[in-house]
């Protein structure tokens, strides 16, 4: 071998090196920008008082256009309820026929009506059904409010202890797949293969702060050039840089709807692939809240 043969071979493996070691640090330099943007985003109130913010940004990340909307409550002033009925219908309607304050859509459902989650409100088990290719998942997650709801959690599940972990609690919405935990990532390798249900949607997540501030989440999406949703490692990670401690995410799709009594739907929902708050897809649950002193 030649001194130009050996020069050769080490420049390639020099060059080899330094492509690894690029993109080793392409995604953290990616994961910096996104971040930096999450928190230069010029968030707009919509609505602060009573326990209660409400917040909305549009803006650029992930290398796309996002629009995102934000209500955190303080759990000492509202209490956390589980909506659901036999029959399909809007969150607005559904909020509105329970006096609730503020709601999020809720879990996954079947077009036909029942719910596909298990789901417990005041007590009473409404459904324990899980959809038969999701009963091997790991990353299920509960959203738990006790009797008074002064106390919310999101604790880890699998689809056959539900019931032994809902035990203890009134109000228990099932969902999947759980996003953080203790502030880890907890998506199973399934959530990662490209598909119509892991690539970007419009979003739903309810999370919780290390204060136990509740959050409701939307990120829209299907609306080029305006908003594209995220994959569910984007939501993560959207969760994460939020300061949550703990995620869930919620039915998203059509379905992704935050709706407040004063205002109405706050989100941009894609049903009717319409950029408005006109577009609500019915469904068969909700997570709501109303004040503690409500009549």
């Amino acid at each position: 071998m030649t001194n130009s043969d050996k020069i050769t071979i080490n420049l390639k493996a020099v060059l080899l090196l330094a492509i690894l070691a690029i993109m080793q640090v392409l995604p953290i330099i990616a994961s910096d920008k996104d971040s930096i943007a999450l928190v230069n985003a010029k968030w707009q109130t919509l609505y602060d008082g009573n326990g209660v913010q409400l917040k909305v940004a549009n803006f650029h990340i992930f290398n796309a256009p996002q629009n995102v909307t934000i209500l955190t409550y303080n759990v000492k002033e509202f209490s956390l309820q589980v909506g659901v009925c036999d029959t399909l219908v809007e969150v607005s309607r559904m909020a509105e026929s329970l006096k609730a304050d503020f709601a999020i859509n809720g879990s996954f459902f079947d077009f036909a009506g029942p719910a596909l989650t298990f789901i417990k409100r005041n007590g009473c088990v409404h459904s324990s059904g899980v959809s038969p290719e999701q009963t091997s998942r790991t990353n299920w997650g509960l959203v738990v409010a006790d009797s008074n709801s002064r106390s919310v959690r999101i604790i880890p599940s699998v689809y056959n202890d539900m019931i032994q972990k809902s035990a203890a609690y009134d109000n228990v919405l099932a969902s999947y797949p759980l996003l953080l935990h203790g502030r880890t990532i907890c998506l199973d390798s399934c959530d990662y293969v490209p598909n119509k249900f892991n690539n970007r949607n419009p979003r739903s997540f309810v999370a919780i702060d290390s204060d136990g501030n509740v959050a409701f989440v939307t990120i829209d999406g299907r609306a080029e050039g305006k908003t594209m949703g995220m994959t569910l490692y984007e939501e993560c990670k959207i969760a994460l840089w939020l300061g949550f401690t703990d995620a869930l995410n919620l039915d998203g799709g059509g379905s992704t709807t935050l709706w407040t009594h004063t205002l109405g739907v706050v989100n941009y929902p894609s049903d009717n692939k319409m950029f408005d708050h006109e577009g609500e897809r019915k469904v068969s649950n909700i997570l709501y809240i109303r004040h503690l002193f409500s009549p």
